[in-house]
């Protein structure tokens, strides 16, 4: 939009004047009377007056008689209608065929639109083409403009009951304005009329409307000065035979009459022209840029032939019947007469209109058979499958009807593999991965869907889906900027089980944040299944969620390369057991358990880190979010594991409004206080001091949660009685609370100094004194066996190691 300005001020600099012709676009269903409305609104001559009074009010055509011939393509004809003034008149075939191509020069702002439609349908309840030609209008617009529509009710000479026709006009008109308010400026008039009908009141209702939206846009547009000099200079340019040139033949055309025009200001005029309808550019990559210079020429003799159905047998010479793929000698027996076959279908490649497979034949997305073989979509065996919908946000919107054609085009243009299209869909397959695009049944929706066959094939169906997105937006943007645009995640459940994307339905991105922020969880309604949004989303790979909620989110929303690079580190073995084994105890996950845990991830090959935190949110019921993980891998302080808090660090500098990566760490309980891990961290970097004090096997390992594989840092030193072991014990915890603090490193210090503040500190001293009172109880007992079973297994185990 900013381009569009700025080109309008620098074309404005060289000059204008009022605009005097204002383009009429007549849109409406077949048989709508759009062409016999525009030969009615013609200034007659005298003669064509006199001759009009004599053939009655309906008056005949040109040959003499009432025959109905249909419009192929768009006619353009310039013409004044009387008290009224001078117009260029637009008349839109009204077939469907044709909706592909009209959307491509129905963006002017210069522009009125005369929509017309049956009343006589109206009164039987049939609104379907206001509902398709109003949102249609609103597609092409640009988003700072309010296109001019006049509505205008034809065939009312058919209907018996005059009132009735008037109220059912007026109700819509009225539904129309109201619920269009914000995007289209349709005229208050409430028009009726014959369309044959030179003399009646509608037709003088209907110049009246014309005449004053024109003043409207005659006193507030200007043409540039430039662009008009260019149009008169391409009049007998527009005239030959087959007026479409290259870039470079149109600027030394241009220069022999301008020798001081520069490309610069050519292709701001151009440009200019191009947006006004008034000639086609189509921009080619790698090749030289292709100019219609005749739309008309185009729309009719080529667009119009071409995408002609079959109500046009009988009336045009040959018709391009509708099939899947065309062979080169088809379309040159076809084109033959118009222009070379070769240029034209390097033109029509260009505008997206035709694709040429890699056999040498042509496929038309606009010409495929509207019942043709059935694309469909079946993801039961699937190992993964996502979805996203691109649909209109307010009812009132569809797509513009030439946006999924083009996308049709562009994919098979780009994905080599086997494809399937129907006029509806497109599919394609390659490698593992298979992607799906439908159209809804009333354009107001393209969905996208992926599936995978195994876990290695994942990245590539993420980034298929992503692409064929960015596709779709672009387009959309480009030829439906007066759309409404929402994105939906479809449901995983739904994808599973249907094979026609219309069926399912989705998730607003607002939506799955939500649930993130909650459980999780999304649900359609309450008769549905809650599904899980990893389950809709790529995790791992779609960083959508992250975005929003940054280190906040669950942390498997890390991205898949940043979470091996944090957790391989920590499933590393590490020789202070700070790895994952760390992990195990600062979470409270004991060593059995952890045993199973590292099986059963060996067994899958997933990380005995991620295992040992997912049974840590079961246990507790609570997700781990990114935050939390940075926590714990900060707490764990794991020297040669820096690596694994700078990957986790990398990720959270790139959520937005995140400065710094202290800021996003979260507190929550693991159970152990800082306090004691920092006692726990220093005691095992200083057992040199404890050796001459701790056996092995003594309660210590129990009092610190020190497992006895821990032992094997210790020597290997004799039994001693068990009651002098005790007492070694106790004076082991005094010494640790009450140690001249010289001796011990700092971050120790800070531990003790706040010891008998910690809840936890104080229960094990408790539990100590407890231990120690049924010890001494039982030490006859135990002396009586020198070693219990635990200090059995421990012996051999530090003897074995010893040997070694």
């Amino acid at each position: 939009m900013h381009e569009k300005a700025s080109l309008h001020h620098r074309l404005m600099a060289t000059g204008s004047h009022p605009v005097n012709v204002v383009k009429v676009f007549l849109c409406g269903d077949p048989s709508a009377g759009k062409t016999t409305i525009k030969n009615t609104l013609k200034k007659m001559s005298v003669v064509s007056k006199i001759r009009g009074l004599l053939a009655g009010p309906h008056g005949d055509d040109e040959d003499g008689n009432n025959e109905y011939e249909r419009t192929p393509g768009i006619d353009v004809s310039r013409q004044t209608v009387e008290g009224a003034g001078s117009f260029l008149f637009w008349d839109c075939a009204g077939q469907v065929e044709y909706s592909v191509t009209h959307g491509m020069f129905m963006g002017s702002t210069q522009s009125i639109f005369v929509l017309m439609y049956d009343l006589l349908e109206l009164l039987h309840g049939n609104m379907s083409t206001t509902k398709f030609w109003l949102p249609f209008i609103k597609a092409t617009r640009e988003l700072d403009s309010l296109p001019k529509v006049i509505l205008v009710a034809t065939h009312a000479d058919k209907i018996q009951d005059t009132r009735s026709g008037s109220q059912a006009a007026k109700k819509l008109l009225a539904q129309s304005k109201d619920m269009f308010s914000s995007s289209l400026d349709i005229d208050q008039e409430l028009i009726l009329l014959d369309a044959r009908d030179k003399t009646s009141s509608g037709i003088e209702q209907l110049k009246t409307s014309l005449k004053r939206r024109r003043e409207e846009i005659i006193g507030k547009e200007k043409l540039p000065k430039l662009c008009d000099k260019m149009l008169k200079m391409m009049k007998p340019w527009r005239e030959e035979a087959v007026p479409v040139i290259d870039w470079y033949e149109y600027l030394k055309r241009v220069k022999d009459v301008y020798e001081g025009m520069d490309e610069d200001t050519l292709q701001c005029a151009t440009a200019y022209l191009h947006n006004m309808g008034d000639v086609y550019w189509a921009k080619c990559e790698g090749k030289p840029d292709q100019l219609i210079l005749n739309t008309q020429w185009f729309m009719s003799e080529i667009i119009g032939m071409a995408f002609a159905g079959d109500e046009f047998a009988g009336q045009l010479k040959t018709l391009l019947p509708n099939q899947s793929f065309y062979s080169l000698p088809e379309l040159r027996e076809f084109f033959t007469e118009k222009m070379d076959t070769t240029q034209l279908l390097a033109l029509l490649n260009h505008m997206d209109l035709v694709h040429e497979t890699e056999d040498g034949r042509f496929l038309l997305p606009g010409k495929l058979p509207l019942h043709g073989k059935e694309v469909t979509w079946n993801a039961r065996e699937a190992y993964a499958v996502k979805g996203v919908r691109m649909e209109c946000a307010e009812e009132i919107d569809i797509f513009n009807p030439s946006v999924f054609p083009c996308v049709q085009k562009k994919m098979l243009d780009e994905r080599k593999g086997s494809t399937i299209v129907s006029r509806t869909a497109v599919k394609c397959t390659l490698d593992l991965v298979d992607i799906f695009v439908q159209l809804g049944k009333h354009k107001e929706a393209i969905s996208v869907a992926v599936m995978c066959q195994d876990e290695n094939s994942m990245n590539a169906a993420h980034a298929s889906l992503e692409q064929t997105i960015e596709l779709i937006e672009d387009e959309l943007q480009e030829k439906s900027a007066g759309t409404s645009l929402q994105k939906c995640y479809i449901s995983h459940a739904a994808l599973r089980k249907s094979e026609n994307l219309e069926t399912v339905w989705g998730f607003t991105a607002q939506s799955l944040v939500a649930a993130e922020e909650g459980d999780g969880l999304v649900r359609k309604d309450a008769s549905t299944r809650p599904e899980d949004i990893a389950e809709i989303l790529f995790q791992g790979y779609d960083v959508s969620i992250l975005i929003k909620l940054g280190p906040k989110c669950r942390y498997e929303w890390l991205p898949v390369d940043a979470a091996k690079r944090c957790f391989s580190r920590l499933d590393a073995i590490h020789k202070w057991r700070e790895d994952y084994r760390s992990v195990a105890r600062l979470l409270g996950i004991p060593d059995f358990q952890m045993s199973q845990i590292l099986d059963q991830s060996k067994s899958d090959r997933q990380s005995v880190t991620c295992g040992l935190i997912k049974e840590w949110c079961k246990k507790k019921e609570k997700k781990m979010t990114i935050g939390m993980l940075r926590t714990m891998v900060s707490r764990l302080s794991l020297e040669d594991n820096v690596d694994a808090l700078q990957a986790i660090d990398d990720v959270i500098e790139t959520c937005p409004g995140k400065n710094t990566v202290e800021e996003t760490e979260e507190t929550f309980d693991f159970g152990i206080s800082d306090y004691l891990m920092t006692w726990r961290r220093v005691l095992k970097r200083n057992w040199s001091i404890l050796v001459a004090d701790v056996d092995p096997s003594n309660l210590t390992s129990r009092l610190l949660y020190l497992p006895l594989e821990d032992c094997k840092l210790l020597e290997n030193t004799e039994s001693r009685d068990v009651r002098q072991r005790m007492e070694n014990v106790k004076l082991l915890l005094l010494f640790l609370l009450q140690r001249d603090e010289e001796d011990w490193p700092a971050d120790l210090v800070a531990g003790l100094q706040e010891t008998d503040q910690d809840p936890l500190a104080q229960t094990l001293q408790e539990e100590y004194q407890t231990i120690v009172i049924e010890e001494w109880q039982n030490m006859e007992e135990r002396e009586n066996r020198r070693l219990s079973t635990m200090e059995y297994e421990a012996s051999e185990f530090l003897d074995a190691a010893a040997t070694q």
